[in-house]
């Protein structure tokens, strides 16, 4: 590329050179010739100048391109989908000047239901904007319209456009603003939404050039994350019931331990587990089939990890059983969450269970807390199978505490 411009240029001078020596010949000549040489002269500086300014653009093109590949290598390497979107970002502000930018990400959320959901943003209010998304059924708007026709569109009075939903554009305060795909081969990745250009500049051709070209390599780190993202996520979660897995609970269990036992001496300081386990599960697997005692299973991981917070652990701990770490719970917190489960468990609809002579499904629970009363971290886990055991030899249907 570079050999090309530099022989075009070259070349250019040469001819040049040749013209101004053929005028100072011509000059002896009538006026007529004279004339025409001076014409000619003209429109070659015309000429001239065309080329020369096609030269430099060509030459911003091929700088531009090699500082894409510069930025985009910095993607390629990040692993996690929050540091890609946050470098994809840094750069549309810092390099490309775009001081308003929404990436949309695509996300298949059941049969035949696609959206565009807003993932990441700079200088835009994300809070507005956390249960918006596009649907792919709804191709008129400009958003999806870009991603599922792989093409880039300027708007340019979004206030008018029939594209532009309304709703969205208030939101974010659009006027002039450009949508830019982010598709890998034939998959869709997602959006880009960059407004506002640094300096009050209007959105040219050039600049859907230029994004276009990030875009693509933007997409690829964006789809590698998603994958690695993926990956480890099944590493630590049940295929069943959706639910971190034996292996992950325990390593977590381990690591939170050790760090409250750097803290022992602060009371509130507290980890607790509690073991949930289904009452009779075989006995309903007997009766209406394997495919529906996981249907069951999967619906009760499901409550439980509606009733908990983020910051536990839900865990798949057997075939019949869940296993709960909270960190930062005491007793009295603990014990009013296992009622909660076994209450929510109790009123859950599954399916069938009015043919069962209960009419419902129950479990027992036990459950555990690690504080300064001196259990040793290794034997939580026992100790509070072992109360489940002993109860569900006594009482059915009871919460049980050690």
């Amino acid at each position: 590329m570079k050999n090309v411009l530099e022989f075009i240029k070259r070349s250019s001078a040469l001819i040049f050179l040749v013209f101004v020596f053929l005028t100072a010949c011509f000059l002896p000549f009538s006026p007529a010739v004279r004339v025409l040489s001076v014409i000619f002269l003209l429109v070659f500086i015309g000429l001239d100048v065309i080329i020369f300014s096609r030269i430099y653009s060509l030459k911003e093109s091929f700088r531009q391109l090699q500082y894409i590949e510069e930025l985009t290598g910095a993607l390629r390497r990040s692993a996690k989908l929050k540091d890609v979107l946050d470098l994809a970002i840094k750069n549309l502000f810092e390099e490309f000047k775009y001081n308003k930018i929404v990436i949309f990400t695509f996300e298949h959320i059941g049969y035949r239901k696609d959206i565009l959901v807003p993932a990441d943003g700079f200088n835009v209010d994300m809070e507005k904007l956390k249960d918006f998304h596009f649907n792919f059924d709804k191709a008129e708007d400009i958003v999806p319209k870009a991603a599922i026709e792989r093409t880039s569109f300027i708007i340019r009075y979004a206030r008018e456009d029939h594209r532009c939903s309304q709703a969205f554009v208030e939101k974010l305060n659009l006027s002039e603003f450009a949508v830019v795909p982010l598709t890998v081969k034939d998959t869709i990745v997602g959006v880009f939404l960059v407004a506002d250009k640094k300096g009050g500049k209007h959105l040219s051709p050039e600049d859907l050039t230029t994004l276009s070209a990030y875009s693509s390599q933007t997409a690829v780190a964006i789809e590698n994350a998603k994958l690695y993202e993926k990956i480890e996520q099944l590493a630590i979660t049940d295929a069943l019931t959706n639910t971190y897995n034996l292996r992950y609970f325990n390593e977590t269990l381990k690591k939170e331990l050790e760090r409250l036992e750097r803290y022992y001496k602060v009371p509130t300081e507290k980890v607790s587990v509690i073991l949930v386990e289904m009452d009779n599960l075989k006995a309903y697997r007997d009766r209406f089939g394997y495919h529906a005692g996981d249907t069951v299973l999967i619906e009760v991981g499901q409550i439980l990890k509606n009733l908990t917070r983020k910051v536990d652990v839900v865990a798949r701990y057997g075939s019949e059983e869940f296993a709960i770490m909270l960190p930062s719970t005491g007793t009295e917190g603990t014990a009013q969450l296992a009622e909660r489960i076994r209450q929510g468990i109790e009123a859950y609809p599954f399916e069938k269970r009015e043919e069962l002579s209960s009419k419902k499904l129950t479990v027992s629970i036990g459950y555990a807390t690690y504080d300064d009363d001196g259990k040793a971290t290794a034997e939580i886990m026992e100790v509070v199978s072992k109360r489940l055991v002993e109860f569900k030899t006594k009482i059915k249907k009871t919460v049980s505490y050690l």
